[in-house]
C-alpha cells in the first residue's frame, strides 16, 4: 500500500520545477520535500478565503516566499539573467535559453504592458506556477489511475494499454480531467 498522491506530488513538484525554471536536484527527496511544503504552503496562501484564521496562513506564505525567493528563484534568476545577457550580446542563441516561465518573464521584463519591474511580481509568478502545476497534477494521477482501476473487468488490459501506449495515457489524462476537474469550483470575490 502506498499514498498515491505523496508520489504524484513529489513527480509534479519535478516537471513543475522544470517548468517554472528552479534549478533543483531532482533525484534528492530532502529537496523535493522541500518544494513540496513550499507548494503546501502556498496552497493555503491561495485559499486563503476558506482559512480558519487568515492571518497566521498569510504569515507562513510571507516567511515561505521569503525563502522561497532567497535560495530557488534568485539563484536561478542570476543564472537565467546571464545566458539572457550573453543571448543580447548575441554570444549564444535562442536554442540555448531555458523554455520555462522564470526565463520568459526576465526576458519580457522591460515590456511595460506586463508590470514585471516588481520583483516580488516575478516571484509570486513563478511560486503561482510551481503551486498549480503540482498540486493539480498530483490529483490527476490520483484520480486517472483511481478510474483505471474502476474499469473492472478489463482492468489488467486497460492498465497494460495505459503504461505502453502514451497516447493512450494522454487520453487518459484527459478523460480523467473531464470526469473529475481538479478545481470544479472557483470562489472569486470582487474587491
Amino acid at each position: 500500500e502506498i499514498d498515491l498522491y505523496a508520489i504524484g506530488e513529489v513527480l509534479a513538484s519535478v516537471l513543475a520545477s522544470r517548468r517554472v525554471g528552479l534549478d533543483i536536484r531532482e533525484r534528492d527527496l530532502d529537496e523535493l520535500a522541500v518544494i513540496v511544503d513550499f507548494v503546501d504552503v502556498f496552497s493555503q496562501g491561495a485559499a486563503i478565503l476558506d482559512a480558519k484564521d487568515p492571518e497566521t496562513v498569510r504569515a507562513r506564505v510571507y516567511v515561505a516566499y521569503e525563502r522561497f525567493e532567497r535560495d530557488y528563484v534568485r539563484p536561478a534568476w542570476a543564472r537565467r539573467q546571464a545566458l539572457l545577457d550573453e543571448h543580447r550580446q548575441g554570444k549564444i542563441g535562442d536554442e540555448d535559453l531555458p523554455h520555462d516561465i522564470l526565463t520568459a518573464l526576465l526576458r519580457h521584463r522591460a515590456d511595460p504592458s506586463l508590470a514585471l519591474a516588481d520583483d516580488r511580481r516575478i516571484v509570486r509568478e513563478v511560486a503561482t506556477y510551481l503551486q498549480g502545476g503540482t498540486h493539480t497534477s498530483g490529483q490527476v494521477l490520483v484520480n486517472a489511475v483511481d478510474l483505471l482501476f474502476e474499469a473492472l473487468p478489463d482492468q489488467p488490459a486497460i492498465l497494460d494499454r495505459a503504461a505502453a501506449d502514451l497516447l493512450f495515457a494522454q487520453r487518459v489524462v484527459h478523460e480523467t480531467l473531464r470526469l473529475r476537474p481538479t478545481t470544479p469550483k472557483i470562489r472569486r470575490r470582487t474587491v
